[in-house]
């Protein structure tokens, strides 16, 4: 792991420079001002990453990018904390999406989904509750106009690649 701050180009191209794989596991917290953290610093990874050659990256972003109200989410999460406290965090998250799949990068993009939940029931989803949350992300992609190169969802991830 080499620090440095995410919205600082410099910073992420000397993170970038020789490596053969990028990793991305950066975020802020909730905010009711507008966020461009996560789609700035992208777009700051895949420039640096073009510049340096860097062809793979992976991104984790958050279950919670999906726009409309899935009843497994949970009522406080997807009736008051995501569309309320995390809808400007959200918001900027599915750009971030956008922009990673809109790349030529060879990309995945982790969704992890509700953990809480899965390890309460043993560390066990369901096969169909992880290909619902699949298909709903790459639904969101393909809805895009987007070519879907990989992309993982649900609590412990279920690939989806086309």
């Amino acid at each position: 792991m080499i620090p440095g701050d995410v919205l600082d180009a410099a910073d992420v191209a000397r993170a970038v420079a020789g490596q053969e794989v990028v990793l991305s596991l950066f975020g802020v917290p909730y905010s009711w001002k507008p966020i461009s953290v996560y789609s700035q610093g992208m777009k700051n990874i895949l420039a640096a990453m073009k510049a340096s050659g860097v062809d793979r990256l992976v991104c984790v972003t958050s279950g919670g990018t999906r726009p409309r109200y899935d009843p497994e989410e949970g009522f406080v999460f997807g009736r008051i904390i995501k569309p309320l406290f995390g809808r400007t965090l959200y918001e900027d998250m599915r750009r971030m999406e956008e922009l990673v799949m809109q790349s030529d990068r060879d990309w995945t993009i982790v969704r992890p989904a509700n953990r809480r939940r899965a390890i309460a029931s043993g560390g066990r989803r369901s096969r169909s509750r992880q290909r619902h949350n699949c298909d709903e992300a790459r639904g969101d992609a393909l809805r895009s106009g987007i070519k879907l190169r990989s992309l993982m969802a649900g609590a412990f991830g279920c690939a989806c690649v086309t």
